[in-house]
């Protein structure tokens, strides 16, 4: 799990960077839209990456209470709403079946890779 915490400090770093925004910014409890963009952002990627598999190949994701913890100690539904806003916003679908789609897409791109 430790490799999992370098690699999610690592995805704010890089939604930060992006965005010309600190990490202490973008974790913290500011409301200011420059800031809860990217933090929306980088929640939908934290939920749609894979951090491991089970011995049958099914892949493993974050926890929206293991992400939140991230974010001054957030809720988990807090995290949920601004995936959902962030989802909406970039596929103009409902979030949850879009995340579905991703997650499926996710999982064939890996079997394939498994295979091979």
């Amino acid at each position: 799990m430790r490799s999992d915490h370098i690699n999610l400090h690592h995805h704010i770093a890089l939604y930060a960077a992006l965005h010309g925004v600190t990490v202490s910014e973008i974790t913290g409890e500011s409301k200011a839209q420059k800031y809860v963009q990217p933090r929306h952002m980088v929640w939908l990627d934290l939920i749609c990456e894979p951090i491991g598999h089970k011995a049958d190949g099914t892949l493993i994701y974050r926890s929206l209470p293991a992400i939140a913890r991230q974010f001054s100690d957030r809720d988990h539904t807090t995290v949920l709403a601004g995936v959902r806003a962030m989802s909406a916003e970039l596929y103009g679908t409902h979030p949850k079946a879009k995340l579905d789609q991703i997650r499926e897409a996710v999982q064939i791109a890996q079997r394939k890779a498994l295979a091979a």
